[in-house]
């Protein structure tokens, strides 16, 4: 496995394509934002920046069903090349 510049090396996932923000600086992470009402979540978008989820929210929140749980939204960081769910699963 050779690093370079635009790409990124490790045993688990050799090498891959590294993605850059508005910058040019490597992306590390992005932020997913949720709406949760009940039994209903959605996954609204997916962001560069905490920023960008916010914005959206902004646009959403006047929208039929986000108006009624305005409170719903919810933004979370994901750090990128990690796995995010680690154990198993069990059917319901």
């Amino acid at each position: 496995m050779s690093e370079n510049a635009n790409t990124c090396c490790d045993s688990y996932h050799g090498c891959i394509p590294l993605l850059r923000g508005k910058r040019g600086s490597a992306v590390k992470s992005v932020y997913l934002l949720w709406h949760v009402h009940g039994d209903d979540e959605k996954i609204i978008g997916v962001y560069a920046t905490e920023g960008d989820a916010a914005a959206a929210i902004g646009r959403l929140k006047p929208r039929l069903g986000f108006a009624d749980a305005p409170d719903g939204f919810h933004i979370d960081e994901y750090h990128l090349n990690r796995d995010h769910w680690t154990e198993g699963y069990t059917s319901v």
